[in-house]
């Protein structure tokens, strides 16, 4: 080519680049310099056989994970937190598909400092026992109030405004609403400073907006099951039948009718409800019924039964309560004793909450957040 004009050498050369810039190859590594390493692995699987890109997407999976974290899609913790409300999400879901009605009822469950905390174990059997009531309905709005610490010449230590108490308290509370952090239908309520169950109440029931209420003390699990829509039609259709308390002793205990309570009693479909003194222990009411009684008891530091009590001397039929169930039957509750230092569950768990039979159980029978074995955590 000796000679050849310099004209052609030039039409030559750029054939020849022209050919390059052309190839597919080179177009992707050109462009892969401005992209970014997560953006250019798109441009590189193009490139490659099927078996590169299976290698590639192997290699790569870390590098994946770790640039999502970065660029903030998906970092470890809200990896594991999704994974930990899963099922609550999903049976939440479930019965949200099932079920178009609002609920009718709220929980209420009162606490004030004891010796075991900060352990939950007496809270969570608690909690777990309201499976005991047939018919709630999954999506029932829990409200846990929690009362402050006091200084009264005749506070007990445990219950003494103490920083070591002030901490205790705190942890507490902490590890309950971590419990229930996959529960948007569950809130915790705090006291700064101690108010009694009376005060507690009323600015609980501030916070209530359905027809029923349960009040629940924090450390009197049910331990028998109670037909919960019973109740319901009950208290609709019979006009006296106004609060319904449940017995941690036998039905019929002496004590239960102190005051002036008469031995009177009737039935409602098959249920059997007799009139007892008030007590503050578990019991079933309607929001209308908070709303006249508090009133009624005042500011004072002091229980509702209190009050109560004083004022069913004059008339019990309108001052007193109903107890639920069969004549002689009962240990609907049972009252773990919170002053003690130390509590040992294993003698009452089985007790405390109701599981499903099956898998196949679960949609109809498990309340979101009833601790059940986890081979039922799946629906």
């Amino acid at each position: 080519m000796k000679g050849t004009h310099p004209a052609v050498w030039m039409v030559m050369l750029t054939l020849i680049l022209t050919q390059f810039l052309l190839d597919e190859r080179f177009v992707s590594v050109f462009a892969s310099m401005y992209k970014t390493p997560h953006e250019n692995r798109g441009l590189q699987e193009v490139t490659k056989t099927p078996q590169e890109r299976r290698g590639l997407q192997e290699a790569t999976t870390k590098q994946d994970f770790q640039h999502d974290a970065e660029v903030g899609d998906e970092t470890p913790d809200n990896a594991s937190f999704q994974d930990e409300c899963a099922f609550v999400r999903n049976l939440t879901s479930f019965y949200a598909r099932h079920n178009k009605k609002p609920p009718t009822t709220t929980v209420v469950v009162t606490a004030n400092l004891i010796p075991t905390m900060p352990s939950t174990a007496i809270f969570e059997d608690t909690l777990d026992s309201l499976s005991m009531l047939i018919g709630l309905e999954p999506n029932t709005p829990i409200i846990v109030t929690v009362d402050g610490l006091e200084n009264a010449k005749d506070t007990p230590e445990h219950r003494k405004d103490t920083p070591e108490n002030r901490q205790r308290l705190q942890e507490w509370v902490s590890r309950v609403r971590s419990m229930f952090k996959c529960h948007p239908s569950v809130q915790v309520l705090t006291n700064f400073i101690h108010q009694q169950q009376t005060n507690l109440l009323r600015m609980t029931m501030e916070q209530v907006t359905t027809e029923f209420v349960y009040v629940i003390e924090h450390d009197f699990p049910f331990t028998k099951e109670i037909d919960h829509q019973l109740m319901v039609r009950a208290i609709r259709n019979v006009p006296e039948l106004e609060i319904v308390r449940f017995n941690k002793r036998w039905n019929g205990n002496i004590k239960d009718f102190m005051g002036g309570c008469p031995h009177s009693n009737f039935t409602f479909s098959g249920m059997n409800f007799f009139h007892v003194k008030w007590s503050n222990n578990n019991h079933f009411t309607t929001k209308a019924y908070y709303d006249w009684m508090l009133p009624q008891l005042g500011t004072a530091l002091r229980p509702p039964e209190h009050k109560m009590m004083a004022l069913q001397k004059y008339n019990c039929s309108h001052y007193g309560q109903h107890m639920y169930g069969p004549w002689r039957a009962g240990w609907y509750l049972h009252h773990i004793n919170g002053k003690r230092e130390s509590y040992n569950r294993t003698h009452t768990w089985n007790n405390h909450k109701r599981c499903p039979n099956s898998t196949a159980d679960v949609p109809s029978s498990v309340l979101p957040w009833v601790r059940c074995p986890m081979e039922y955590m799946t629906i």
